[in-house]
């Protein structure tokens, strides 16, 4: 039986209660980003060749298409399993196709310049934030609508 999703596993600090989650499913980061997922754990140290041509297919918007060579940055929500609280994002950075780091991050205007791909979650994000519902916000205005929403700072 073929499966639809993997996850990103890392030991993450919550922002909200201060709990380090382990590096397991707990946090919910499951990924479509993968040709063939089979449920996975994503780690640091993992291989992971981002499908660039078909990303927006997989659960992500594009922010902005990475340069030749350059780390590509993705945004993935997670959930922290002592509090509960969600959604917090962590940042997914792979360089030379295999995993770099994946490290929790406010969801910031400045941590948003930087990334190239932001999980589809983003759009409910938005609409929370400016007062409107999901179908008001169309993919191509999740990225404009966040940056005009969000504080700056790291």
């Amino acid at each position: 039986m073929p499966f639809t999703f993997d996850n990103f596993v890392a030991r993450l600090r919550c922002p909200n209660c201060g709990a380090i989650s382990p590096e397991d499913i707990s946090t919910f980061m499951q990924t479509h980003i993968r040709d063939e997922p089979n449920l996975a754990y994503l780690g640091v140290g993992h291989p992971l060749k981002v499908p660039l041509a078909d990303i927006d297919e997989r659960g992500y918007i594009t922010v902005r298409q990475p340069c030749p060579g350059e780390d590509i940055h993705i945004l993935q929500t997670w959930s922290c399993p002592t509090c509960k609280t969600w959604p917090h994002w962590a940042e997914v950075v792979v360089h030379e196709d295999v995993v770099q780091s994946i490290k929790s991050v406010p969801l910031t205007g400045s941590v948003l310049d930087r990334a190239h791909f932001i999980e589809d979650e983003a759009r409910d994000v938005a609409a929370t934030l400016t007062g409107q519902s999901y179908a008001e916000i169309e993919r191509e205005d999740v990225v404009p609508t966040l940056l005009k929403v969000l504080p700056n700072g790291d």
